[in-house]
């Protein structure tokens, strides 16, 4: 999983899996899901995501099944 975010457009990408994108479809305005060719989601791209009160700078992990050194993430 890799989440990004395009400062300049205020773009939020959570990206689940490595994979094709084969479609995509708006959930809401301005949230569209990305999936493969066999419709499993792969992307979540949220546009405005600031305007939308979305704490890009408080990003808590809770309950993983085994969490990676910041150092040795991929």
């Amino acid at each position: 999983m890799k989440i990004t975010y395009d400062l300049e457009g205020d773009v939020l990408y959570i990206l689940l899996r490595e994979a094709r994108p084969d479609d995509s479809f708006d959930i809401n305005p301005g949230i569209t899901a990305e999936v493969d060719e066999n419709g499993e989601l792969i992307g979540i791209e949220i546009v405005a995501a600031r305007e939308r009160g979305i704490p890009l700078n408080d990003l808590h992990l809770e309950n993983l099944p085994y969490l990676l050194p910041a150092s040795r993430a991929i």
